[in-house]
């Protein structure tokens, strides 16, 4: 899935981003469904991973602890959070989170901003915003244009405040 792709609007297409609205909107959410249940799906095998170990360590703490170390909670409990796997396990779980709230602002925002964005662009053309000038305008060009000017302003900004800083 490209989500910037996905998010921009072809002014020059508005009856074709209209139809393709819903799929987009729909396709969007079963992405964020599918991210959410992979995370899941892997809070609960961090679950089942601890109270293996705990088990484990419980077992036989002069193994896991070290001779004379008593099985308490806290010994335990700090066994397990340094264990290799569970700390491998922890970092999936990370990048999972990382990928469903991404996946959550896409999915709003195809299914809430870009939605608003086509309503707007369509009743702007109803209006006949977008008749054509005696000089025709290139939405996408002028969107461009105003990037390319941001950027440069940006640096402007950037360099000055190098200047102040030395």
């Amino acid at each position: 899935m490209n989500y910037l792709k996905d998010s921009k609007i072809d002014p020059d297409a508005l009856d074709v981003e209209l139809l393709n609205q819903a799929h987009l909107a729909i396709t969007y959410g079963i992405e964020w469904a599918e991210r959410t249940h992979e995370l899941a799906l892997l809070n609960e095998e961090m679950k089942v991973l601890v109270a293996d170990l705990t088990v484990t360590v419980n077992s036989s703490p002069d193994t896991y602890l070290g001779e004379g170390v008593k099985a308490t909670v806290d010994n335990v409990k700090s066994y397990v959070v340094r264990h290799k796997k569970r700390i491998a396990l922890e970092k999936q779980i990370m990048e999972k989170e990382r990928d469903v709230a991404i996946a959550l602002i896409a999915k709003n925002e195809i299914s809430n901003g870009r939605k608003s964005s086509l309503e707007n662009l369509v009743r702007l053309a109803g209006q006949n915003y977008f008749a054509t000038p005696s000089v025709p305008r290139n939405l996408a060009n002028e969107a461009e244009k105003r990037e390319c000017a941001k950027t440069e302003a940006n640096a402007r900004v950037a360099q000055k405040m190098q200047r102040r800083s030395n």
